[in-house]
């Protein structure tokens, strides 16, 4: 039998809950009735838990049963041997709107979410970084939460602008690399604490870096051709032992794929290569990626098929991993100077890029049709654009010192 705490946490959720839905009312009466309870702003976690319990009897909300166990699994993931007919199961991203606004004391310069979509992050040009509550930003959607400061974590500890930043896949811990040459990682789960935990020293700027499933393992690239594997917890670092795996030129990215047997790493020689994370060597390279430009971002899809990249062609790319061939570009957007990351949406149904207009771009993922853009609001230059794993909602960084939170709302949720 739940005990007093678990039945008063069930009741926060069921409030957060009545208030997101706009239910006020009940709302009140419920809260009124546990006086006992601090100050609780709207939130859907309760539905997000709810569904996550159905999902995992076989069901689907609503007690019919699933077809299929993964069908939700299967459904947010970009795969071209399925139907590309068949119904989006997102919005487009023309269709978000901005919620929250957030300034830096200089340049706002790159922004993440952590895996369960429940907090974000953002570094800048003034060395700091902030973590932020989702719920709390989704809480702006309602009236009277003036009050609610989605701001929850701010770290000082780094000296110059911000580059890289990801959280910890299975710790309260957030890493952020910077052009002061190193790695830093924070423990975001203590308030008091602005001072980085642990630091891995390097010789160049960082330029991106990347989490293994497990955590214990770190990938880092600098301003230098050679990729860095550091194990977490010694800091011990391994490099290819062939001089000839490297690139040839600064690596700009590396990610993991979702099984972690693969990463992907991207460079200013234009080249992408893939990686045996097991043995530490290349196992492909393409040469002259978008046609010998710079490439500027690698990111896998959820199911570790294929590899979306951006270059300073403007293009966006979609390569499959097995016969390492072009099987999607998405066009129509202007960066030849700015280095923003592609991305997708949650769902893998869209592809987002800033372009140099300061508009949000999208193509439909599957067909590489363009979507209606979406004004970013910002002043001046886009320089990241991450978007959240699990629902639709995304952050812009940008030159003008802020950052953006925009969000769809159904009005149903």
């Amino acid at each position: 039998m739940a005990g007093i705490a678990e039945r008063e946490h069930l009741y926060r959720l069921m409030i957060s809950q009545l208030h997101y839905d706009g239910y006020e009312g009940v709302a009140a009466t419920l809260h009124q009735a546990c006086a006992a309870m601090p100050g609780i702003s709207p939130s859907q976690r309760l539905l997000a838990t709810v569904k996550a319990g159905f999902e995992a009897e076989g069901q689907e909300l609503g007690g019919v049963s699933k077809d299929k166990p993964s069908q939700s699994i299967m459904n947010a993931c970009l795969d071209l041997q399925f139907d590309s007919e068949d119904q989006k199961s997102s919005a487009s991203p023309g269709l978000y709107e901005p919620l929250y606004t957030t300034s830096h004391k200089a340049p706002c310069s790159v922004a993440c979410f952590n895996n369960a979509g429940t907090l974000a992050a953002t570094g800048s040009l003034d060395s700091s970084i902030k973590v932020l509550d989702v719920d709390r930003m989704l809480a702006k959607l309602h009236k009277g939460t003036e009050d609610v400061h989605p701001v929850v974590r701010t770290f000082y500890d780094n000296t110059d602008t911000i580059t890289a930043i990801e959280f910890h896949p299975t710790q309260q811990i957030l890493a952020a690399g910077s052009r002061d040459c190193t790695v830093k990682l924070y423990d975001h789960s203590k308030s008091a604490v602005k001072k980085a935990m642990k630091t891995v020293q390097e010789v160049l700027p960082i330029s991106s870096l990347s989490f293994h499933y497990s955590g214990e393992y770190m990938l880092i690239a600098t301003q230098h051709p050679t990729l860095r594997l550091y194990n977490v917890a010694t800091m011990q670092c391994y490099v290819s032992c062939n001089a000839a795996d490297q690139h040839h030129g600064p690596v700009t990215s590396v990610a993991y794929a979702s099984d972690f047997n693969v990463y992907a790493s991207a460079s200013k020689d234009g080249a992408v290569k893939l990686w045996d994370a097991v043995s530490n060597r290349c196992i492909s390279t393409w040469s002259a990626a978008h046609g010998g430009a710079e490439v500027t971002s690698a990111k896998f899809t959820k199911n570790g098929k294929y590899l979306l990249t951006s270059g300073k062609d403007s293009n966006v790319l979609l390569w499959e991993l097995s016969t390492g061939r072009v099987v999607n570009a998405y066009k129509g957007a202007l960066q030849t100077a700015a280095s923003a990351p592609a991305v997708f949406n949650h769902t893998e149904d869209y592809v987002l890029l800033p372009d140099e207009v300061n508009t949000i771009c999208s193509w439909d993922s599957r067909t590489g049709e363009m979507q209606r853009r979406l004004p970013s609001g910002h002043s001046s230059g886009i320089e990241c654009i991450s978007h959240s794993p699990i629902m639709p909602a995304f952050i812009t960084c940008s030159n003008d010192f802020r950052m953006r939170f925009f969000y769809h709302h159904t009005g149903t949720l």
